[in-house]
Parts: structure tokens; C-alpha cells; sequence
């Protein structure tokens, strides 16, 4: 399990960087082509890349990068599993993980409590969703809040603009309002926390985030064509302070002015630029959703893949050993298998009378396996099915013990898989032991 869930989290973090690294690329051909409004569209590459990345998949599938770890998964919690490579080193780096999460979401809440703190007693405005900070907070005007988004001005906001600048900056506030960018800001965060070792994550939100207010300048003046210095008077004007607060919209906050500036001066373009900087979007969102998909999978529909994925043959050590009271009972068997075939190792003469197992191999990329063995004996009321994921040519142990007043038994399964030699002609009916 923490193998699947650390090969998961690579998974992830490709998939986003591959979407991110693509949206970094094409924001100055958008900008330039498309407009503001396009380049904040098309950060929503991001959640569909990783949508992509967790569609349903087929048994056998090869990611893009997959780790040199050997995870084991055991269904009885009385079955102790080991390997050479045991699921330590997966829990480790999954430890690592969480706490590095969870240090980075107590970062960014202290980071939103603080500001909220420092903002003083919010008084209510004219408008119902517009409220002052207290009079000795630098604020700049802002939008604050997800549940209960509010606008938040300075106290000296009547005083600092005139009357047009004013109302181009509530008009400001109010797109952010009308589009939920707060709530894109919490989901930006949110990924900031469970990819907190990626820089180029955290790189990509400082950009998602001036995307935002360009976008958001870009709706404002195509609404007021007239007011473009009017416009950049008022941004002159407002306090510029870093804050880096999860949860808000800022006016200026940390987003390089002279790149506001230079986008108040530019002319929207026409219509055969835009659909040609929207036509180049959709081209790279397609190609990068399906390289994530197809890296995560191989189609089973094709019979090359099936013949290719049955062709695969092996080699098993078979050492099986059990103790009794006075009594110790070992077998060593050298089994031919091919993927997904399902050997039955007994009834056979040689295991000892009462135990039931069979053994079934799958292939995995990287010369990894695993292989499900579920088996039954008559001294062990319980039915084991314990599947193991190892490298080849390593031996995994399965150890199953039990000893209470009147019952002691103890087995012990060693299984150790190789690829069968291209120089070993294959048997063309089953092997005895």
C-alpha cells in the first residue's frame, strides 16, 4: 500500500509538472496573441492534467517513472511479509511527505490568521459585501474570504482616489468576486501543500496569481476603454506590501507593477490572433492530457499487448517450510510460469498433506513483479492471501506463526523469481518436482 501510494504521488507530480512547465511556456505567445484573459484560462491545464493522470486503468500499466522500491501488501493482519527491499523505505518517504504537508498548511493558516488579525475590526461600507480595516492597517484594497468573500478597503481609501478611481477599483474587486478567484486562490494552495517539494509548483502559482489581476485589469478596461490612465493612477496609488495570504485576492500584493503597467498600454487583440492563441491552447492541452494518459496506461484492447503481456516467462524458486510440535516438513520446487498463468502447487506429493496454494505472477515495469499466492492449511483455520510486489531475482518471505495452548505451527514461504533463460529450452508439459 505505501508503495502504490508513493508511485502515486510521482505520478502526480509529473503529470502537474508537465501541465505547469507546457502553461509556462505558452503564456507569452497567449499573452501576446490572446490576451490576459486567455493566459489565466489556461492554467486550467493544471486540475485536468491530474484528472487525466487518475482515470481508470487497465491490470498492467507503465508510468513514467517508477520507484526502485519492492512494496508488499499482505490481507491478513496475522501474515508478516518481508523482502530484501521491504515497504520501509516507501513508508519513510510517505512519512517525509505528510510531514512536509502538514508544516506547509500550518505555514500558509498562521501566514492567513495573522493578516486577518492585522486588518483590526472590519467596518461595514455602504455596500454589503465592502468593509474598512482599522485606521492604522496598510492595506490595499483586497478581496478576503472563501466561505464569505468581502472587499476590504483602507481607511483612507475615500481620501487617497478620487471618485473615478474609486469606482475602478471596487469594479476590480468585484470580477475577482463574480469569478471565485478566491476559491481558485484556496485550490492554488492546496497544491501548494501537497506538492510543497516542487518548486516549480510554488514558481507557477506566483505566475497563476499575476495572471489573475492581469486578467482581472483586462475585464475592467474592456469595460471602461476610456479610463486606462485613470486606471494606472490608481494603481500607483496603492501601497504595495507582500503578504502571500492563501485566501485573498490582493490589489497589488507582491505582482511586479511595471508588468501591470505595460499591460494597461496594450491593445486587446483582434479576433484572428485570439482564435489563433486559442486553437494553439487547445492543441497543447490535448497532446499534454493524452501523453499523461498513455504514459499511465498500456491499452489491453490490442492482442499485440495481450500476446506481449502472456509471453512473459519466469523462473520460481519455491521453498516452503513448515514446523510442527516434533515435526518439520520443507519442500523446494523449481517452477516454470508465464504472466498470468495460475499454477496449482497442490495436490502435489511433495507439500505436505492438507495445505491447499496456488501462485499467480504479474508483470510490472522496472523488472518488478508480483505475484498473489492464497493458501490454506489444516492447521490454520484462516484463509491467506497475501500479494507481494519484489524485484527480480530477490526473494520474498511469507511467515505465518501461531502458537496458543494446544495449537503451534509455524510456516515459512520463500519465493524467488527470475526470468526464465533464453538458453533453457521451455518445457512443453508441467514439470515434476
Amino acid at each position: 500500500m505505501s508503495g502504490a501510494l508513493l508511485q502515486r504521488l510521482v505520478n502526480l507530480t509529473v503529470a502537474s509538472s508537465v501541465a505547469l512547465l507546457a502553461v509556462l511556456l505558452l503564456r507569452p505567445i497567449l499573452r501576446r496573441h490572446g490576451g490576459a484573459a486567455l493566459v489565466y484560462a489556461s492554467w486550467w491545464l493544471l486540475p485536468l492534467a491530474l484528472l487525466t493522470s487518475t482515470l481508470p486503468q487497465p491490470a498492467i500499466h507503465t508510468p513514467v517513472f517508477s520507484l526502485p522500491v519492492a512494496t508488499i501488501v499482505a490481507t491478513s493482519s496475522s501474515t508478516t511479509v518481508s523482502s530484501s527491499q521491504s515497504l520501509t523505505l516507501a513508508t519513510l518517504w510517505l512519512l517525509a511527505w505528510g510531514v512536509g504537508a502538514a508544516l506547509a498548511a500550518a505555514w500558509m493558516a498562521w501566514q492567513q490568521v495573522r493578516f486577518v488579525r492585522s486588518l483590526g475590526w472590519l467596518q461595514p461600507g455602504l455596500q454589503g459585501s465592502v468593509y474598512f480595516a482599522a485606521d492604522t492597517t496598510p492595506v490595499g484594497p483586497l478581496l478576503l474570504g472563501l466561505l464569505r468573500p468581502r472587499i476590504v478597503l483602507p481607511a483612507d481609501f475615500a481620501s487617497r482616489y478620487t471618485a473615478q478611481e474609486q469606482a475602478l477599483i471596487l469594479a476590480h474587486e468585484q470580477v475577482h468576486l463574480q469569478r471565485r478567484d478566491v476559491l481558485a486562490n484556496a485550490v492554488t494552495s492546496a497544491l501548494q501543500i501537497g506538492f510543497w517539494f516542487n518548486p516549480l509548483l510554488h514558481y507557477a502559482a506566483n505566475c497563476f496569481r499575476l495572471d489573475q489581476e492581469l486578467a482581472c485589469d483586462q475585464a475592467v478596461l474592456q469595460r471602461h476603454p476610456q479610463a486606462r490612465q485613470v486606471y494606472a493612477d490608481a494603481i500607483l496609488k496603492t501601497q504595495l506590501f507582500s503578504s502571500g495570504v492563501p485566501l485573498a485576492c490582493h490589489w497589488q500584493s507582491h505582482h511586479p507593477l511595471k508588468e501591470r503597467i505595460l499591460q494597461l498600454s496594450q491593445s486587446t487583440p483582434n479576433r484572428t490572433r485570439r482564435r489563433f492563441a486559442m486553437v494553439a491552447l487547445a492543441t497543447v492541452s490535448l497532446a499534454v492530457c493524452y501523453s499523461v494518459w498513455a504514459t499511465e496506461q498500456t491499452p489491453t484492447n490490442g492482442a499485440g499487448s495481450a500476446s506481449a503481456a502472456n509471453t512473459q516467462r519466469y523462473e520460481v524458486n519455491f521453498d516452503f517450510k513448515r514446523e510442527l510440535p516434533g515435526n518439520t516438513q520443507s519442500v523446494k520446487l523449481l517452477i516454470p510460469m508465464q504472466t498470468g498463468q495460475l499454477v496449482h502447487l497442490f495436490p502435489n506429493p511433495q507439500l505436505p498433506q492438507g495445505c491447499t496454494i496456488d501462485l499467480e505472477i504479474g508483470t510490472l515495469p522496472n523488472d518488478l513483479v508480483m505475484f498473489k499466492m492464497p493458501f490454506k492449511c489444516d492447521d490454520d483455520n484462516q484463509q491467506r492471501e497475501p500479494k507481494l510486489q519484489t524485484q527480480l531475482g530477490q526473494k520474498a518471505t511469507v511467515q505465518i506463526g501461531q502458537e496458543t495452548p494446544g495449537v503451534k505451527f509455524e510456516y515459512t514461504i520463500d519465493v524467488t523469481i527470475n526470468r526464465w533463460p533464453e538458453s533453457k529450452p521451455w518445457p512443453e508439459t508441467k514439470p515434476k518436482p
